[in-house]
């Protein structure tokens, strides 16, 4: 080897190698990097529409959207969350039929019949167009 080329390796400038600093605020950065996807993943997730596949999910996502700190289950008595009257069902028929769920769309009073959840899950079922 020349003088140069060993002064050259000396200082590393041509060896490929960096300093551990250099690695350190690599490592630092690439961490950073990491945590901030991580953060931006777990918000988008929380962003994300999730489509419901069946009629049951359908008529659950809207009862909850309406009523969020509720606890809603087939069982669930339309009185017992408010939802007693002609009205109010025509509440919930409207809720449906703005979402356009898999061409579902409510005749006006469709549901004054049904006094539990499973009844109005049973309708958005049968109107479901595939």
């Amino acid at each position: 080897m020349t003088k140069n080329v060993k002064k050259q390796n000396k200082r590393g400038s041509h060896t490929g190698t960096i300093g551990s600093r250099a690695r350190l605020d690599a490592v630092t950065a690439l961490e950073r990097n990491t945590r901030a996807l991580e953060l931006h993943t777990a918000a988008l997730m929380n962003l994300v529409v999730r489509i419901p596949v069946n009629a049951k999910q359908f008529v659950y996502s809207v009862f909850h959207e309406m009523l969020p700190s509720s606890t809603i289950n087939g069982g669930t008595k339309l009185s017992d969350i408010g939802f007693d009257d002609s009205p109010s069902k025509d509440i919930i028929r409207g809720r449906i039929n703005a979402h356009r769920w898999h061409g579902v769309n409510l005749a006006f009073g469709a549901l004054n019949t049904c006094s539990v959840v499973s009844d109005v899950t049973r309708i958005v079922a049968a109107a479901e167009v595939h």
